[in-house]
């Protein structure tokens, strides 16, 4: 997936890491000088020079400046933004290190001015120059995410509808039912946000909604025996 950052910030973050006395270890390693891509709360880029490079030069201490992907802007709609962390960076947390050179080269050829552009997926990192989008590839991710997105959307719709049915039992003879549904609801949420591949999470959210229609039946089963 094609990630867009801000040329500026790029720079200033690149002659940060480039200028400082030393750079940070990456879990444990010497990387050289660069920068990390980190996928968290969003993706951004930010540098490896020690000492770090302030967000507020009044306020040194505190967070660091980095580079946000216009993509994955936490500033932004939450749904959009997580979902193209996750179809980027996948959807495990971590830091990736970026050569200087790198990162110099993505400036210098970029084919958008102003942007700093890379291709990322859960698997590699490229600039756009370096390894060419692949068109077929990309189609694949956007495709993904559509499907993704309207099975989100059909799934919260389901867990909603029987959230408001379910609490009618919680103090009932349905007990037992109420909470085994909160405990799948749970688990098999927690299984799709923890997959990193489209088809296991698409699963795991067509494997909660079988279990609610499974849940549905199993009251009508009570109330009519």
């Amino acid at each position: 997936m094609k990630l867009h950052f801000n040329a500026k910030e790029v720079q200033k973050i690149l002659d940060h890491a480039k200028n400082a006395p030393e750079t940070a270890t990456l879990y444990g390693e010497e990387t050289g000088v660069g920068l990390w891509l980190v996928g968290d709360q969003g993706v951004y880029l930010m540098s490896n020079g020690k000492p770090h490079l302030p967000k507020d030069e009044n306020n040194p201490d505190r967070s660091s400046f980095v580079a946000y992907a216009k993509e994955c802007n936490p500033e932004g709609d939450f749904d959009e933004w997580y979902e193209n962390k996750r179809l980027s960076f996948g959807a495990d947390d971590g830091c990736e290190f970026i050569s200087a050179d790198v990162m110099e080269s993505a400036i210098k050829n970029s084919p958008k001015k102003g942007k700093v552009i890379l291709n990322v997926t859960p698997k590699t990192i490229g600039t756009v120059e370096s390894i060419p989008v692949n068109d077929e590839e990309q189609k694949k991710y956007d495709e993904e995410r559509i499907e993704y997105n309207q099975l989100v959307s059909k799934a919260k719709a389901e867990i909603s509808r029987m959230d408001e049915k379910m609490s009618e039992y919680r103090n009932g003879k349905h007990l037992t039912l109420y909470v085994r549904y909160f405990e799948k609801r749970k688990f098999f949420i927690g299984k799709a946000n923890r997959a990193r591949k489209h088809e296991n999470k698409c699963h795991w959210l067509n494997e909660l909604m079988k279990e609610i229609k499974h849940i549905e039946s199993k009251i009508e089963e009570e109330v009519n025996g």
